[in-house]
């Protein structure tokens, strides 16, 4: 049996060692949890232009290409709820216009940054994780190895 992905991306932005979440509300899953920025890519969008148009919908920021980079190997997530395949995609905005704000507050009730040290609760597991793993606690985000892919 063939699986489909919903490809996702995630943005990651730090200011001072506390990185921007947000909680969500009235969504199917996981409402009341904290996460990152994110969105469904769009057929026929590349991974960038889903996050630069994501983060202009949810936060009201806009970005070069150039001021984007993805910091990861992909992450596959299954949702047993829905019943749909997810491979995440993280990145992090190095520079922005716009001032930040929370554009959809239907679905989200708070857009906050919080520190490294001490992540809100709850989270969605797989987004807690990653940032563990990723051993955001420091300012070694920038210190992380970025992958270049083409788009």
């Amino acid at each position: 049996m063939e699986k489909n992905f919903l490809k996702l991306v995630h943005i990651i932005i730090l200011h001072k060692n506390n990185i921007l979440l947000m909680r969500r509300k009235n969504t199917l899953v996981y409402s009341s949890y904290y996460s990152l920025p994110s969105g469904k890519c769009k057929d026929n969008e590349s991974l960038i232009e889903a996050a630069q148009r994501e983060s202009n919908e949810e936060i009201g920021i806009t970005f070069q290409k150039s001021d984007i980079s993805l910091i990861s190997k992909p992450v596959v997530y299954i949702d047993h709820i829905n019943k749909e395949n997810y491979i995440n995609f993280f990145f992090t905005i190095n520079k922005f216009s716009g001032k930040i704000l929370n554009r959809e507050p239907n679905l989200c009730d708070e857009l906050s940054f919080f520190s490294l040290k001490n992540l809100p609760t709850p989270m969605i597991p797989f987004v807690k994780t990653y940032l563990q793993e990723l051993q955001l606690l420091t300012s070694k985000i920038s210190k992380t190895k970025t992958y270049n892919i083409t788009l």
